[in-house]
């Protein structure tokens, strides 16, 4: 009975065996390739960067080719890229800054030399300022200029004059892909009229004409969070008949 019961536990051992080998040959094969593919997610990060690049004139071209229909949206691939950042470990602003896709943008190595340039300006054009005559004056510029609809980018601007006389501008257009570019026509304005002007920050703007509403939130990666209690303000006494409102939260 003892050697019958022994022969079965071996039987049973070697029928077990193949099994057993089977799922661990599977589970280190299944690591491998995981640990290969983590590996190879910055090249994959950078590959889906240049899609996103130029897929506005591939879309611009043959709509109903096979080709075409092959590559991402703009939207699809900034999330592919998202993805792949946050398993990787990368931040979401790296992926962010490669793609060609609407909101999603918010910063360039172009626009962080633009905004800096512009901030570089602000100490000359007060020195300016000081030495000549003002050719224009403050109610020269109006209060607030922004797009008549739609979300986009705004700017809170100081703007001085020689005697030291201050006021605040609001700027906002739709199509300013970074607050820089809302921000640097008015403020190349008022320093060629000798008036001083510097950025005080910015963040994102809702404009309903038709609800009579405007929302602004968020903060301007270049220039930061403005004081929104002065933005609200400025919009307010612009748009009267507005309900205007604001937070701090968001980007």
């Amino acid at each position: 009975v003892a050697l019958g019961a022994a022969r079965s536990r071996k039987s049973t051992v070697g029928l077990m065996r193949g099994p057993v080998a089977l799922i661990m040959a599977c589970t280190i094969a299944s690591l491998s390739y995981r640990a290969a593919a983590l590996r190879a997610l910055p090249q994959a990060a950078s590959a889906l960067g240049a899609v996103g690049s130029r897929m506005g004139p591939l879309q611009s071209g043959h709509a109903g080719s096979a080709s075409t229909s092959l590559w991402l949206s703009p939207r699809r691939a900034t999330a592919c890229q998202h993805s792949v950042a946050r398993m990787s470990g990368g931040s979401a602003t790296a992926a962010e800054e490669h793609s060609g896709g609407g909101e999603v943008k918010t910063t360039t190595a172009e626009e962080r030399a633009d905004a800096e340039a512009l901030k570089m300006g602000e100490a000359a054009s007060k020195d300016v300022s000081a030495e000549c005559e003002s050719s224009a004056v403050l109610e020269d510029f109006e209060s607030v200029d922004i797009s008549p609809s739609g979300t986009f980018k705004y700017v809170l601007i100081k703007a001085e004059d020689p005697a030291g006389n201050v006021k605040h501008l609001l700027r906002g257009y739709r199509d300013s892909d970074y607050h820089v570019y809302a921000a640097r026509p008015t403020v190349e304005k008022l320093r060629n009229s000798g008036l001083s002007a510097q950025v005080l920050g910015g963040g994102r703007l809702r404009h309903s004409p038709d609800h009579k509403t405007l929302h602004l939130w968020g903060r301007s990666h270049s220039f930061g969070r403005e004081d929104k209690s002065i933005s609200q303000a400025l919009c307010q006494a612009f748009y009267p008949e507005y309900e205007v409102t604001w937070t701090n939260d968001g980007y």
